[in-house]
């Protein structure tokens, strides 16, 4: 690895404790539920329901999580508690997930480089692995949360 991209990926490493302390924080917090595993992963693999927001400005970059429907049925059952009927639609789950990507975002965002704006979140329903139109350098760590896992990854763009 040359040494541009060794300082750049030390952009995104740099983050890992933070993030774990910032998903522990909002899922605990929110939801009531604990993470009980935390991992780092090179995985590509095809996740149902991806959540993202954008970061721009000094830092360029996104944080996604990503999981199965069930997961994301228990997070909205969970975040709403007794404000829903028995049955949960996907738009309910969609919204719940966008949520926490923007709480946990938002947190981050607070321990990045000042001088940035965050997005919105876009919450999706996948087919594929998520990619991306230019190179990035991602970080990614398999959480295990209650009766599921998720994937959790802040993506850098060093050439922004």
């Amino acid at each position: 690895m040359n040494t541009e991209v060794s300082r750049l990926a030390m952009n995104v490493d740099q983050y890992d404790a933070e993030i774990l302390h910032v998903v522990e924080s909002v899922f605990e917090t929110m939801l009531e539920m604990s993470v009980s595993d935390y991992r780092q992963v090179n995985l590509d693999r095809c996740w149902p329901l991806s959540a993202l927001i954008h970061y721009v400005g000094e830092w360029t970059g996104a944080v996604v999580i990503q999981c199965e429907f069930p997961l994301a049925e228990q997070f909205t059952r969970q975040f709403l508690r007794n404000l829903i009927a028995s049955e949960i639609y996907r738009d309910d789950m969609k919204d719940t997930l966008g949520e926490l990507v923007n709480m946990v975002g938002g947190n981050l965002k607070a321990i990045l480089p000042g001088g940035i704006q965050i997005s919105a979140p876009v919450v999706s329903e996948n087919a594929n692995p998520l990619h991306f139109s230019r190179s990035f350098i991602r970080r990614s760590h398999l959480i295990s949360i209650e009766s599921g896992q998720m994937l959790i990854s802040l993506v850098y763009f060093p050439n922004s």
